[in-house]
């Protein structure tokens, strides 16, 4: 019984196995993402945290915002800029708006250049707004 039993499981234990070796992480990676804080601009009162995580050459961006009135959408932006206080207006890439005080995107672009110091996450008012910034995160390494 128990022989019939361990040749019926075997298959399934091994077809498990090399699924969870594949996904492992990199020892020097702790799976925690590289966080970043974003500030409010023009007393808006919004803050809030941007977290990069490496996913191969892209880079997946997760942000999570307070201060956001209910039931708004905003647009997010990774645009050139050293600081919030320079922000320059070439684009870098749009991120899903931002929902419920979240957002979750994936931009195709190494996390090494993405935190190279030359880039500034961005907060819009809204889309019908250009240029009415109401939060920032400098991304730096």
């Amino acid at each position: 019984m128990h022989r019939a039993l361990a040749l019926f499981v075997a298959p399934f234990l091994a077809a498990l196995f090399p699924v969870s070796a594949l996904a492992q992480i990199a020892p020097s990676d702790s799976g925690a993402g590289d966080l970043r804080g974003i500030q409010d601009l023009n007393n808006s009162g919004q803050i809030g945290t941007a977290t990069f995580f490496s996913v191969g050459n892209s880079t997946r961006v997760m942000v999570k915002m307070r201060g956001v009135r209910e039931g708004r959408i905003e647009p997010l932006a990774i645009i050139r800029g050293k600081s919030c206080d320079a922000i320059q207006p070439a684009l870098g890439w749009y991120l899903t708006p931002l929902v419920q005080n979240t957002s979750t995107t994936v931009i195709p672009a190494a996390i090494s250049k993405v935190l190279s110091g030359n880039y500034v996450l961005v907060a819009h008012a809204d889309d019908r707004v250009p240029g009415h910034n109401v939060a920032c995160g400098e991304l730096f390494l």
